[in-house]
This record gives structure tokens, sequence and C-alpha cells, in this order.
């Protein structure tokens, strides 16, 4: 989200505004929680894999950055926030040889896509939901037998298949499962006192409709779920900084079908592009194919 150096300067100032101000702190704390880092350069980005064929996806008439690679069933690939599609990129190839198509987009605000529905440089769960939803409509009836994800992706797409979209199988890496967990690490991060904080969450709930509790919380959802769910993969380290390793051991324990593979010393990203990862994501996927 920020850098060392500007978030330490802005625990300084959150600390001030929770005294003397806390109502523009928690615009302010808001406007950075949903602040998208700007993408680097297409060839920073570049991790061995060409984009694929290109799809023609939309969320109403903005264009998503989306591709496909290979034939045969489909195996949609939801990277975290404040990334883009190449962070799969070492997935593409071994779905590709064990005959999968695979498709991977840029959710709005990252990447190539164009903004969300909050605007330039800004971005949401829902707008990841958004662009789960337009790439199964896009498929044109064709039903993904697998979807993998990361992090605040993998929110997303547990709670899209919690509402709807269908899928054999899922994998999770490094998930995000409660929007309260995400609360406490910007917390954290930005040094938030208890009153900017609840301001800020009374704002957003106020203005989006939503409830952080109900909308945003995968082991409740899973918990109220009624009928049968696919089968889930967790991989997940318990030293992972930014999304607790608490999270995925709660999620398995009421998932059908659910196991967690722990990992040590990934992290929260290393874990995603980790050969153990890759193949044990392949054998689950090719297990419930």
């Amino acid at each position: 989200m920020l850098d060392t150096t500007v978030a330490a300067g802005l625990r300084v100032g959150f600390a001030v505004g929770e005294r003397l101000a806390p109502g523009r702190a928690a615009k302010l704390a808001q406007y950075l929680w949903l602040r998208v880092p700007k993408a680097p350069p297409l060839a920073q980005r570049y991790r061995g894999v060409e984009p694929g064929e290109p799809l023609d996806v939309y969320i109403g008439e903005r264009k998503l950055a989306a591709y496909s690679w290979g034939s045969g069933p489909v195996v949609l690939m939801m990277h975290g926030w404040g990334a883009w599609w190449q962070h799969f990129s070492v997935y593409v190839e071994p779905f590709v040889a064990a005959g999968y198509r695979v498709v991977a987009w840029d959710a709005p605000g990252h990447g190539d896509s164009p903004e969300g529905r909050l605007g330039p440089r800004q971005a949401s769960i829902p707008d990841f939901a958004d662009s789960i939803k337009a790439i199964v409509a896009a498929l044109d009836g064709e039903e993904p037998v697998a979807v993998l994800s990361h992090s605040g992706g993998a929110m997303a797409a547990a709670l899209s298949v919690l509402h709807g979209v269908s899928a054999t199988s899922m994998v999770m890496i490094a998930p995000s499962v409660d929007a309260r967990n995400v609360l406490d690490y910007v917390q954290r991060r930005l040094g938030l006192g208890p009153v900017t904080l609840n301001t800020m969450v009374d704002n957003m709930e106020r203005r989006f409709d939503i409830s952080f509790e109900r909308d945003f919380n995968v082991v409740r959802a899973a918990e109220r779920h009624e009928g049968e769910l696919p089968p889930l993969l967790l991989v997940h380290d318990p030293g992972d900084p930014d999304a607790p390793y608490s999270g995925s051991e709660t999620l398995v324990r009421v998932w059908p079908k659910a196991e967690l593979m722990t990992t040590n010393g990934l992290g929260h990203r290393r874990v995603l592009w980790h050969d153990d990862t890759v193949q044990a994501a392949l054998d689950f996927v090719g297990a419930h194919r």
C-alpha cells in the first residue's frame, strides 16, 4: 500500500488527526486504503510468459485486459490486490501442458485494465468480483473447471463462488478471508486510532450500502451457505505479514472438502510463485477435474 518511510510519516499525521479531526483523518485513510499502486512498465511485469489470445471482456463499456492460453477445460486465475495477471505467469505453461485453457486478467484499476467503480487509482473487492462475473459471462456458457486466486483476489473469488459462480474446484493462495483482518492490517500500517478507524468503517458502510461483517467475511458466508461447495485447497504461510494464516485455519474447518497446505518462510507473495505451490495446485485441480 505504502512504502515504509511514507507510512511512518502518515502515522504521525493520523495520531494528530485522531485527536483533532478524526472525520478528515477517516476520509484520508479510506482514500489510501483503496488506492491502487501504479503498475510498473510492462517490461517489469514480464515473467517469462507473453500475453495470450486477447478476450473481449467488458464491465459496462470498460474492456478488461484479459487473455487466454491453450485449450480444454477452463481454469481462471485471479491475481491479488495491487497486482496484475503476470503474477500467475508460472502457472500458465504447466496448466496448458496438462490440457487446460488458462484465462487470466487484470482487475479494474490494476495493470492495463481501466478504472473500476471508484474512479482512477481506486479499487475494491467488489471490483474484483465484477471482473470474475464478467469473465465467466464472456465464456458463453462454458463453466470453469477451477478458480485459482491469491490474496484479496481470493476473497473475491470465494465470495463469487458462494454467490453463484460455478467451479469444480478452487485453489486459494495466501487468502484474505475476512475484511476485519484487512482493517487490522490497515490500522497497524497507518497507525489509525479507534475513532478514526470506526469513522472510516461507518462512512464506507453508509456510502456503499455494505456491511464488512456480512459482505466480506468468507468464513461466515461459507457457514451460511446452502448447497454443495467445490473442493478447496488453501496454501498459506504462518509468517504471512499481510493475510493472517489464522484465516485459512478457520476456513478449512467450515468449508467442506477443504485442505490446508502449510508452507514455511515463503511469506505472502513468494508462496504464490513457489514450485511446490504450482505443483500442488495442478495436482489438486487434476484430482477433481
